[in-house]
């Protein structure tokens, strides 16, 4: 909810500033509080950013944007280019 906030409103650059470390924070949390951290939590979550359909990954390549709502980096993320059965010539 705090990422979806600072990037629609932009009020609050304070928050803005420090959403590239995000996840690093996510990540701290379960740590301490001693949970096996969620691969498929939005924004923070390793698999957030995922992609391995051929088509897909193809865009994705061309203009980020039309499937991903921010960039990766933005919240401390990474984006990962899956190879599967859908794969195409630019997963490979």
């Amino acid at each position: 909810m705090i990422p979806l906030c600072a990037f629609q409103v932009e009020k609050n650059r304070r928050a803005a500033d420090s959403l590239p470390k995000l996840k690093e924070l996510s990540e701290f949390v379960d740590e301490i509080a001693n949970m096996r951290h969620n691969p498929r939590q939005p924004w923070v979550g390793q698999t957030a950013f995922s992609h391995k359909g051929g088509m897909h990954v193809h865009a994705i390549g061309r203009v980020a944007r039309s499937y991903e709502h921010i960039n990766p980096e933005a919240v401390g993320n990474s984006r990962h280019v899956l190879v599967s059965d859908m794969s195409g010539r630019t997963n490979i």
